[in-house]
């Protein structure tokens, strides 16, 4: 199965054509959430395709075809279907963070998302994946995969979905600034590895009790692919 991931940075998606000093060769490196896309259809093979955000550009044509655009992230959504279906890609995964703990904001954002995909045919299966309050409280959820990690999982919060402070209060409980304080607590980096290890190794079961509200529909629509 051929997905088409979109999502925000490279701690998300990874990077593309990276030079690796190690091997001298251009290589892709994935994010947290390919591996947790993994995890939830383990028993085949994802050949996935990542783009971030910010590199799809609505053209001319495209404006005059959907006019009114969509509504918020909407129109990111309907960008990310188009380049899916010219990549050929059998699944479109459109990733971006809540940025709130309120769950009526999540389901505004997943719903700008399904009307913009919504707004372009194509026989393609759309997915979104808007993790609650931040991708960090996903990567919170599961202290196995902390302690294989990091060899540390005290002060993971019981809730992770619900986590929230200030985002610029290195002392707050937004998801960002806590994720780093663990790291810092387990004398590791907060950085893309970490998160690719922390996604590579956080169960599905375990992701759907803790943040059942935003993880769970996004782990049904990639098993129904």
């Amino acid at each position: 199965m051929k997905v088409y991931l979109v999502g925000e940075g490279s701690g998300d998606i990874g990077y593309r054509n990276h030079w690796c000093e190690k091997t001298l060769e251009h290589i892709d490196v994935d994010g947290w959430l390919q591996p947790v896309a993994r995890n939830i259809r383990p028993t085949e093979t994802l050949e996935i395709v990542a783009q971030a955000r910010d590199r799809l550009v609505i053209d001319k044509t495209l404006t005059r075809r959907t006019r009114p655009l969509p509504h918020g992230h909407g129109m990111k959504a309907l960008l990310a279907k188009r380049s899916a279906l010219l990549n050929k890609c059998d699944v479109v995964i459109y990733m971006v963070d809540t940025d709130s703990s309120d769950v009526r904001r999540w389901r505004e954002i997943v719903s700008e998302i399904t009307a913009g995909f919504d707004r372009l045919d194509g026989n393609i299966t759309c997915i979104a994946c808007v993790p609650m309050s931040a991708s960090e409280s996903w990567l919170m959820s599961d202290a196995n995969a902390w302690d294989q990690v990091t060899g540390r999982s005290e002060g993971l919060p019981t809730a992770p979905e619900t986590v929230w402070g200030q985002r610029n209060d290195p002392q707050g409980n937004h998801p960002h600034m806590l994720f780093g304080r663990l790291c810092d607590a387990a004398g590791v980096p907060d950085n893309r590895d970490i998160r690719f290890l922390i996604g590579q190794r956080s169960a599905v079961t375990t992701l759907s009790t803790k943040c059942a509200q935003s993880f769970v529909p996004f782990c049904n629509a990639l098993l129904a692919a």
